[in-house]
């Protein structure tokens, strides 16, 4: 075998196995945040009666349905344009400021029909506060959903996963705070999720 053809083998050998590693690493990581969260419903059971923690389940599936609608997916989207384009830094500053005008427009649309859509869901208007809080923290996830989703096209893997058990770690403390020690009940474990994408 040439040398030239070894040192190709070689190559396609040592990222091939850097490739199965990144995917390894990734799928443990969201692994362990799925077993953390499975892990933590034991907890919100005991702080939330049956109506309370039903009604965060129903805020959470009304948010993500009207993201799914209004097509919030833009970091699904943003992985395929940078896989592919040159100028990534340019398609990733618009993807994120995409992110946000569509994440405002969406959110200002909640806000607007809060007390419709509480009707509608809940048969009653007195969740719409909820509502509001939870489309503020589809809003301000959003752009940082993009570039995650660069950081993980770059393959910079650990920081990756730090940012996503960071922001998790930080979702179930504000959560409890709030919930524990504030008594904000349904409200508290919005502020949670509102809070988390900052960091």
């Amino acid at each position: 075998m040439k040398p030239s053809v070894a040192t190709a083998a070689a190559n396609i050998e040592r990222r091939s196995t850097v490739t199965l590693e990144a995917i390894g690493t990734y799928l443990l990581a969201l692994a362990a945040t799925k077993l953390i969260s499975i892990a933590m419903l034991p907890v919100y059971t005991r702080l939330f009666d049956p109506s309370q923690y039903g009604v965060w389940e129903l805020i959470d599936f009304s948010i993500q349905l009207v993201a799914l609608l209004f097509g919030m997916q833009l970091p699904m989207a943003a992985v395929y344009h940078l896989s592919v384009a040159k100028e990534k830094e340019e398609i990733l500053s618009t993807a994120v400021i995409g992110a946000g005008i569509l994440g405002v427009i969406v959110c200002s649309s909640v806000v607007a029909s809060s007390r419709h859509i509480s009707i509608l869901v809940f048969g009653v208007p007195h969740h719409a506060n909820e509502l509001r809080v939870g489309s503020l923290a589809l809003l301000f996830s959003s752009p940082g959903a993009v570039a995650l989703a660069y950081i993980r096209l770059t393959n910079r893997v650990r920081l990756y996963v730090g940012i996503l058990f960071a922001r998790l770690g930080a979702q179930i403390g504000f959560t409890l705070f709030f919930v524990m020690f504030l008594h904000k009940g349904v409200l508290g474990a919005l502020y949670g999720s509102l809070i988390a994408p900052f960091l």
